[in-house]
Parts: structure tokens; C-alpha cells; sequence
């Protein structure tokens, strides 16, 4: 029995990834290996490796279907070989890189939100500059027309 590889299950992460609404959860390796066993099925009974994404489940909102390509299918590398500590180490190494992309993605967002609150700051302080200008100017005028009422 053709089995598909674990490249092919990052192939598989990757394409259904790719096909959701930008709105939905992404999956991750183990979700996906539910599409590959679609498709070992679909090869146990002479069929191309297919499996079948829901229209609810696609931007598009079609039904789509996928091949996996044939590079990603072999008679000695596959999932059932990866070990369960294997692949709970590559689970374990997944969450790490998309907890450190969410913490770096929270730092920006800190940092952002820190220069639009200086840039709020810039421009208070720009509109209590430009008041005193204009109360400079008024008390200006004010001395220029009491001045000039008494040479009047």
C-alpha cells in the first residue's frame, strides 16, 4: 500500500493553508495527516492521492479537490514510519516558531502603538506651540493698538 510522506503532509498543510478563508484557523501537521490518510484511502481503492476540501471549508466557497503529487508518495518514507516522539518533537518544534512569530508580531504592535502615542504627543505639543504663537501674536496686537491710541 502507497502511503504519503511527511513532506507530503507539509505539502498537504501548506495547500489546504492556502485554500482556507483568511478568517480561519490555519492547521497545523497533524491536521493535515487526516487529509493525507483521504488520499492513501483514495489510492487503496486505484484513485489518484485526492482529498476533498469542503466548500464551507475554502475562500472560494467550492468544493476543490487536491492531488497530492506523486513525489510525495512512497512505498518506504512514510508517516506511519515517523515515530510518535518524532512527530510530536516536530509538533513541539511548530508551536515554538509560531509562538516566537506571535511574540515578535506583539513586540511590533507594542512598538507601533509607542510611536502613534509620540506622534499624539508631537502633535499636542505642536497645537500648544501654536497657541502660544497665536496668544504672543494677540498680546502683540493688543500693545501695538494701545500704543497706538495713545499717540492717537
Amino acid at each position: 500500500m502507497s502511503l504519503i510522506t511527511l513532506q507530503g503532509c507539509q505539502w498537504i498543510m501548506k495547500t489546504v493553508n492556502q485554500a482556507l478563508p483568511a478568517n480561519r484557523e490555519r492547521i497545523d501537521l497533524k491536521q493535515a495527516t487526516a487529509y493525507a490518510e483521504d488520499a492513501e484511502y483514495q489510492m487503496s481503492l486505484g484513485n489518484p492521492p485526492c482529498f476533498e476540501m469542503k466548500s464551507w471549508d475554502t475562500a472560494s466557497r467550492h468544493t476543490q479537490e487536491f492531488e497530492v503529487p506523486q513525489r510525495y508518495v512512497d512505498w518506504e518514507k512514510t508517516m506511519s514510519n515517523v515515530t510518535d516522539e518524532v512527530f510530536e518533537k516536530l509538533l513541539y518544534v511548530e508551536r515554538g516558531i509560531r509562538t516566537r512569530i506571535n511574540d515578535e508580531y506583539r513586540e511590533l504592535q507594542k512598538r507601533a502603538d509607542a510611536l502613534l502615542a509620540s506622534q499624539d504627543d508631537l502633535q499636542s505639543e505642536m497645537r500648544a506651540i501654536h497657541w502660544r504663537h497665536q496668544e504672543g501674536l494677540v498680546e502683540g496686537l493688543e500693545l501695538a493698538l494701545s500704543i497706538m491710541k495713545e499717540r492717537a
